[in-house]
């Protein structure tokens, strides 16, 4: 081994995730490994045919140290790796299950607190049952089963028994474990850890069985301290392996060996590692004799036991107490030698390694006694860094780059933050520095170009220096501003961005020895920044130049220049020095103003990122108007930068130090410590691309190498686990996976810690979930935040449904649904409800008879009331009504009863009339209604004389009197002063002129009482008329014109010297217009004409003449 060769470098850190399947029978003898590395190349070895070799001499690999805090006296002594994807770890105080975010310590499940600790777990082997075998150290196996979450010893050893100490482990085809152990064999376990018996194996009764592997015919390879061994089950039983094995002139016996390590490796070659320290292989078959591979060669320091061995993507890793070795698969031979060195972070912890796994995702763990667990992601070849130099002088023994610059020739120029540039070869190695002239100090390099002669420029704080390509300083000239970055344009232009504005320096300012050119707005831009919007007034200093921080600088194929400063995106036309501000479509233009980072793609394309909205692309342009792709904030990863130093790979995806966008995926993905980026802080403008795929980025910690080649999005999607279950803040192992979770109504809150098996970088996981059932939206949880907990849950059946994905896109994983049946207490059951809702019903049943019962009680006697209201109102309607209808003083009818009760007998009588005509028959007597008409003879006189009371007092009396002449079912009316009105109903008109003289002698036959003691005598006179008058046309006089006819006839008695009557009885007119005719002439032309028949108390001659003077004729 050439020492000097031997190089200590930083690695790059975490992991990608590559997914491998755990075949059954996996060899699970596994011990444990550590942190730090040398990476020692053979002389010439690759380097002819790689063209990667001249930089991966500097490419180390990472190991990061995983769980420094949790792992007691950081001594790991095995691993696994179950069906699940959880991590199991051995330690020296027993095991610890590890999911990415914390270990959680198991013990033995027993009351005995003397007996649960395991003690030192040396051996552990997962099966695909999900179930963990483990050998603690009081000797035997004990088992730990998922499903109970218990950890016990298995019943092959009786009590008292010796329980011997087990070196190895192998799962067996029956799902039953093969047993190596000290002292006492081979041992065969059915599933539930009883021993069966081991037919054709007695040779190893009393042996020490170090190793087993599967020989891929059912049977086993065993090693032993004694030679190796294979055993077929049930045919040729237990073979010796006797075979001398060379490498050159040099043979061994390999039965005189101790074996400890056995390896079937993929292409069914099986690997043996000696306690001596030699490698051995033996084909697929085992026919042929075993071939010595490598002899001991170990480092001082240790003995060169080989303990463990893995294959890692066409490599073979073996495990030594004195680091590990990386051979070639095929021929075994030694690739590189990883050591631990104190002077570097990030390699192997510890050189004795006691166990060491590759995990699901491809990701190999060491372990071993004080190294605790480390954890190297193949797959993270491809980001590494460059630190520092140890050596003594070296121009990078300080790392920190703030400037690259890759010149024609294809060394690469490096910027400290010490000053001086150091000059680096393709494989990264320090050949030179810049040496400036003797006294003076090499200055803080800002910016670094070449331009199309081959100079070198280089800017510092106060000057800008051009050198030729060997370091010479050909010419200085003094800087207006501190500069940000430099470009050499394709005319001679050299372009400088300050941090107040953008400079140039034409192609024969060397010659002429004039100073920078400021440069100038267009006229148009004059007066309009980026946004369109007004700015500086036109002739001014600020409206002629471009003021503030100019941050990055691109060029096209056709010379256009393009200009990213804190006011926007500017751009200068071919042959023109003039800057124009470029403007968008509202939502189509730059999402933020602050441009820090430009890129011209291969393709001519322009890519840009904004400190706030990260990367843009630009779609179209139409000279100033510009369209662009806003690619962070539509994949929502706005909100910070997407790393400025922007460049493009052989596979045209955008790179940065912070990020990487694959435009044909669509997809971004940001780049962390865990992919390798811990090269500190990234300085602003220092990148530099070597070839189409080998990116640079400077550091305060050294350079980020990427090599795009060898870097693909993450394949591996984390299985996504229920790491815990707690009810009621207690851990619960009544949970079996698969099935529901059954809660009692006691529970008052259940929590579920979700585990995205993400070993990398836990940190980039995020997590969501939703109770569905009870909730319809996802809950996002926060940074670290993985625990579902929900309380007090009503009764019924749930789905907890739980995602993970990667924050930076990669992945996103399957979804975690846990069924959860929360059952009911007494109260809350069907037949509990069912009960309450009967009980409550009768309760109700009964309130609303009882209500029922009071509500008709209370309308009973509300009715009651009502109806004797009602009667009240009746009452009074009907006094109200007869008060409308009888004359107050009299108490005799009025005109308005008689209006509205009248009309109904006068119709009943014309009907009866016409009836009788109709069938020929005479009229009935009795079927008329006599009309009288009584006045009170020189009424007035007694109002006069005795006042209104004494008239009052008679009109009461002759109402009495009219009442005695009358009967009850006349109708008496008040018709008006001392006029009197009396409807006979139901009598003869033969009978009306004695119903009058019966009047007439009432009224006048007894004096009138006045109410004083003074009495006094009146008289009347009456007029009547029968209804009808002709019964021949009985309708054709209305009632109103026969009482007229009475009115008149009265009129004739009191011209006759009153104190009479007289009445119109009959008529003897066939024809309705002839009666109307007759009606309106006087009573006595009528009666001579023998058409009407009158009734009189007086002569003849006597009314005839007062007819004749009171017969004013009356239309009818």
């Amino acid at each position: 081994m050439d020492l000097p060769n031997r190089l200590a470098v930083r690695s790059s850190g975490d992991s990608q995730r590559l997914r491998l399947s755990m075949p059954r029978g996996h060899h699970c003898t596994l011990w444990v490994a550590t942190t730090l590395l040398w990476v020692t190349a053979p002389a010439g070895a690759g380097e002819a045919t790689d063209p990667t070799a001249p930089h991966r001499a500097l490419t180390p690999l990472r190991f990061e140290s995983v769980g420094a805090d949790a792992i007691p006296r950081d001594v790991v002594s095995a691993i696994a790796q179950d069906r699940h994807g959880f991590l199991w770890v051995g330690t020296g105080d027993g095991l610890v299950r590890y999911d990415g975010y914390r270990f959680r310590p198991l013990e033995r499940s027993t009351p005995d607190a003397t007996r649960r600790s395991l003690g030192w777990v040396a051996v552990m082997c997962a099966t695909a049952d999900g179930r963990l075998w483990l050998a603690p150290e009081s000797g035997g196996v004990a088992l730990y089963d998922p499903r109970t979450e218990q950890v016990v010893d298995v019943p092959a050893w009786q009590d008292g028994e010796a329980r011997p100490g087990v070196l190895a482990m192998l799962e067996a085809d029956d799902g039953g474990l093969w047993v190596g152990t000290e002292g006492q064999g081979l041992l065969h376990l059915d599933a539930q850890g009883l021993r069966q018996p081991l037919a054709g194996a007695e040779a190893l009764d009393n042996a020490h069985v170090q190793a087993l592997a599967p020989d891929g015919q059912g049977g086993l390879w065993i090693g032993t301290w004694a030679g190796l061994w294979r055993y077929t089950p049930g045919a040729g039983g237990l073979t010796r392996v006797v075979a001398a094995a060379r490498l050159g002139d040099e043979a061994i016996d390999l039965d005189r060996r101790a074996v400890h390590a056995l390896l079937r490796t993929g292409d069914g070659r099986l690997w043996i590692g000696t306690r001596q320290g030699e490698l051995l292989r033996v084909d697929a078959s085992g026919e042929s004799p075993a071939r010595l591979v490598a002899r001991n060669d170990a480092l001082p320091g240790g003995t060169g036991a080989i303990r463990s061995m893995v294959e890692v993507d066409g490599e073979l890793w073996v495990a030594r107490d004195t680091g590990i070795d990386r051979r070639d698969l095929a021929e075994g031979a030694l690739k590189a030698r990883l050591q631990h060195d104190p002077r570097r972070p990030g390699g192997l912890a510890g050189n004795e390694i006691f166990a060491m796994l590759r995990d699901q995702a491809g990701a190999v763990w060491v372990g071993g006694p004080g190294g605790g667990l480390q954890r190297h992601d193949p797959r993270q070849r491809g980001i590494w860094v460059r630190g520092a130099d140890t050596a003594a002088g070296s121009a990078l023994s300080d790392p920190d780059v703030r400037s690259l610059l890759r010149l024609a020739d294809g060394r690469l120029w490096a910027a400290t933050r010490r000053g001086g540039v150091a000059i680096l070869d393709a494989s990264l190695q320090v050949r030179g520095t810049v040496r400036w002239p003797p006294g003076e100090a090499a200055p803080l390099v800002d910016a670094m170009a070449q331009d199309a002669q081959g100079a070198v420029w280089v800017a510092g704080s106060t000057q800008l220096v051009a050198l030729d390509p060997q370091g010479q300083v050909r010419e200085r000239q003094a800087l207006p501003s501190p500069v940000r970055a430099l470009l050499a344009g394709r005319d001679g232009n050299l372009w400088i961005a300050t941090r107040n504005g953008l400079y140039r320096r034409p192609p024969a300012a060397r010659a002429s020895g004039s100073p920078l050119l400021r440069v100038a707005l267009a006229p148009e831009a004059a007066w309009t920044d980026a946004n369109g919007e007004a700015a500086s007034a036109p002739g001014s200093e600020a409206a002629r130049v471009l003021g503030g921080d100019v941050y990055a600088l691109a060029e096209d194929e056709d010379g256009t220049l393009w200009v990213g400063t804190a006011q926007g995106l500017y751009w200068r036309p071919p042959g023109d020095d003039r800057l124009r501000p470029m403007r968008s479509p509202p939502d189509e233009g730059l999402a933020s103003q602050a441009v820090i980072g430009l890129l011209v793609d291969r393709g001519g394309r322009l890519w840009v990122d904004t400190a706030v909205a990260g990367l843009h692309r630009l779609l179209a342009r139409d000279g100033p108007v510009a369209r662009f792709d806003r690619i962070s904030l539509r994949l929502g990863q706005a909100g910070r930068p997407f790393g400025a130093n922007l460049m493009q790979d052989g596979q045209g995806r955008i790179w940065t130090h912070m990020h990487l966008y694959d435009p044909a995926a669509d997809r971004m993905q940001a780049l962390t410590p865990a992919d390798g980026v811990r090269f500190g802080t990234g300085w602003f403008g220092a990148y530099a691309q070597l070839g189409g795929d080998r990116l640079l980025f400077g550091g305060t910690k050294g350079l980020l190498v990427i090599d795009a080649r060898q870097v693909d999005a993450a394949s591996h999607v984390p299985p996504l686990r229920l790491a815990e279950l707690r009810v009621d803040g207690q851990r619960t192992a009544a949970w079996r996976p698969g099935q529901p979770l059954t809660l009692p109504p006691s529970v008052r809150s259940v929590t579920a810690e979700a585990a995205a098996l993400h070993y990398g970088d836990p940190r980039r996981v995020h997590y969501t979930w939703r109770l569905q059932g009870y909730e319809t939206a996802w809950v996002q949880g926060g940074e670290g935040q993985r625990t579902a907990s929900y309380g007090h849950l009503p009764p019924g059946r749930y789905t907890l449904q739980m995602r993970a994905a990667d924050r930076a896109g990669p992945w996103q994983s399957e979804e975690l649904n846990l069924a959860v049946h929360v059952l009911p207490a007494w109260w809350q059951t069907w037949w509990s409800r069912l009960l309450a809702v009967g009980l409550a019903g009768s309760a109700i049943w009964a309130l609303v008879q009882w209500r029922t019962r009071r509500l008709r009680a209370d309308q009973a006697r509300l009715e009651a009331l009502v109806r004797a209201r009602t009667r009240e109102i009746e009452a009074t309607a009907r006094a109200l009504e007869q008060s409308s209808l009888t004359d107050p003083l009299t108490g005799l009818r009025n005109r308005r009863y008689l209006s509205q009760h009248l009309e109904p007998e006068v119709k009943l009588v014309e009907r009866r009339i016409a009836d009788r005509q109709q069938r020929g028959q005479p009229p009935l007597e009795g079927d008329d209604l006599i009309f009288f008409v009584i006045d009170i003879d020189h009424f007035k006189e007694i109002n006069d004389r005795h006042g209104h009371a004494a008239g009052d007092a008679v009109l009461v009396d002759v109402a009495r009197r009219l009442r005695a002449v009358f009967r009850e079912s006349d109708h008496l009316v008040r018709w008006g002063g001392e006029e009197f009105l009396v409807v006979a109903r139901g009598t003869s008109r033969r009978e009306a002129a004695a119903l009058a003289e019966r009047v007439r002698q009432e009224i006048g036959g007894t004096p009138f009482d006045l109410g004083t003691g003074a009495t006094l005598r009146r008289t009347c006179s009456v007029g009547f008329a029968a209804f009808p008058l002709a019964m021949a046309v009985p309708r054709a006089l209305a009632w109103m014109d026969t009482v007229a006819l009475a009115d008149r006839a009265l009129y004739v008695a009191k011209h006759s010297g009153r104190n009479g009557w007289i009445g119109l009885v009959d008529s003897r007119a066939r024809d309705a217009g002839a009666l109307q005719a007759q009606a309106g002439r006087s009573i006595a032309a009528w009666a001579d004409d023998g058409d009407l028949v009158v009734s009189a108390s007086m002569p003849a001659e006597a009314w005839r003449a007062a007819a004749s003077f009171a017969g004013t004729p009356y239309s009818f």
